[in-house]
């Protein structure tokens, strides 16, 4: 038997995964029909959040309605199809934009000082290393984008 790729999820994984998926989406649409009808007609329906995984179900299972999606007494103070999906669009939009730029100050202010493991160097890693021809004294190690990697000769490589 081979042991699995090193990066594949194993089940357990997977199924956080997923659950993770289905809460989020529950929330998210949930979220958005509150946003819409506080927006398009000023009141908040009369939903709990333990309703959105039904919601959520019915939605999936005929989307042209959002408004038959939710329990007959929050469904007047929805709004139609175009407004409620319009907001449930710009919130999704805003969290992928929060999830992006939380990734990228992750990624780029992590350090290799934290010993989880080595990784390779980024452009402003190489960029003090970085000439244009060889020069005396320094001891070429490679090229990166058809530039030179330098280093001083009496520096450890």
């Amino acid at each position: 038997m081979t042991p699995p790729a090193p990066n594949s999820p194993d089940g357990e994984k997977a199924l956080t995964m997923v659950t993770g998926g289905l809460v989020a989406a529950c929330l998210v649409v949930w979220t958005a029909g509150q946003v819409a009808a506080l927006l398009w007609n000023g009141t908040w329906p009369p939903v709990p959040l333990s309703e959105s995984p039904r919601i959520l179900w019915k939605l999936v299972a005929s989307p042209a309605i959002p408004t038959e999606a939710w329990p007959p007494a929050a469904a007047p103070a929805l709004p139609g199809p175009l407004p409620y999906y319009g907001t449930l669009i710009f919130l999704v939009a805003v969290l992928i934009a929060i999830g992006a730029i939380g990734y990228r100050w992750h990624d780029q202010n992590r350090n290799s000082s934290n010993g989880k493991s080595a990784r390779w160097a980024k452009p402003r890693d190489l960029k003090p290393l970085l000439i244009r021809r060889p020069q005396p004294g320094r001891l070429t190690l490679g090229t990166v984008h058809r530039r030179l990697i330098a280093t001083e000769a009496q520096h450890s490589v």
